[in-house]
């Protein structure tokens, strides 16, 4: 209860009552934002949060995931499904697990970019009419060099991001990401191994840094 309460007094204390100085916005017990910098907590406070650092670490992960194609022919009986955007790029690295993929179609390729997948079902598919949609299960294992706890990975409007501690700040960085495996997700850009990164608390952390922010007229 010790820090739930700590955490509550911190962020009321966060108001916009707080001014910005030179793109500083300060608070009680020292909080401050600097929009270059990043986040600036006193120790005491950060351990109040349950705030945890953690570099990324090199690990087997395994992913399984379950793709609804259509059916577009009885003889063979083949289906496909449609991957747009980013996504396309991580599907391609998986494997299906019965079904045999035939083809990759990039027509789709263009502003928003996509894959178009095309399957032989295996021979006991239950019967199916064109049109009719069916799952196929793929899956994908690979030893990732960078590897954090989903519970660091934070999604906003403009992506991804965590929160990297460089030089007495905590600095929300943008990363991108590729399989995933229970509890862990790989980073495929953004931050590097010898990164310093937060894997519990982030979102106290984002809380914090908004109450900061909007409580500002400006920073740089």
């Amino acid at each position: 209860m010790k820090t739930a309460s700590f955490f509550l007094a911190a962020v009321c204390l966060l108001s916009p009552l707080h001014s910005f100085a030179d793109g500083h916005g300060h608070a009680e017990y020292g909080a401050e934002y600097d929009k270059a910098k990043g986040l600036e907590l006193p120790a005491k406070m950060s351990a109040e949060l349950g705030v945890v650092l953690q570099s990324p670490q090199r690990r087997l992960l395994r992913q399984t995931r379950r793709l609804e194609a259509v059916i577009v022919s009885l003889s063979p009986k083949t289906a496909s499904v449609k991957i747009r955007g980013n996504e396309a790029a991580n599907i391609e690295k998986f494997v299906p697990a019965k079904a045999k993929l035939l083809r990759k179609d990039y027509s789709l390729l263009g502003s928003a970019g996509g894959v178009e997948f095309v399957f032989q079902l295996p021979d006991d598919t239950p019967p199916r009419e064109i049109g009719n949609f069916v799952p196929i299960a793929v899956s994908a294992e690979k030893t990732a060099e960078i590897v954090l706890p989903k519970s660091a990975i934070l999604d906003s409007a403009e992506g991804k991001f965590v929160y990297a501690f460089k030089g007495g700040y905590f600095k929300k960085t943008a990363v991108k990401t590729g399989i995933e495996d229970g509890n862990f997700c790989e980073i495929t850009e953004g931050i590097i191994a010898s990164d310093k990164i937060v894997v519990a608390a982030a979102d106290r952390l984002r809380l914090v840094e908004l109450r900061l922010v909007n409580g500002g007229s400006h920073s740089h």
